[in-house]
């Protein structure tokens, strides 16, 4: 089993980023919103992707999650400014 730099275990990386992850999703049912778990849902699939690509490198489990969580809302804000073009240009023609 390969340790990064800091020592710690792929295994042990893992649990950490998904305590980070439930640390988010219990502070959006606290605020009770829908739209911030939506957004944590979906970062879990680009969380692990990020973690394959940073297995040489350390990044803090916090971090990863929060870069993951942009990276989606980038990804979701691109599908809405698109949907919106879309739209103006249909009532244009």
């Amino acid at each position: 089993m390969k340790t990064n730099i800091m020592g710690r275990t792929q295994p042990s990386y893992t649990r950490a980023v998904d305590q980070e992850l439930e640390t988010l999703r219990k502070i959006a049912l606290h605020f009770h919103s829908n739209d911030l778990e939506k957004l944590i849902e979906k970062s879990k699939e680009k969380v692990r992707y990020l973690q394959s690509a940073s297995y040489d490198e350390f990044f803090d489990p916090y971090n990863l999650v929060i870069l993951s969580m942009l990276i989606t809302f980038e990804e979701e804000l691109e599908k809405w400014k698109n949907t919106c073009l879309t739209l103006s240009q249909s009532k244009e023609g």
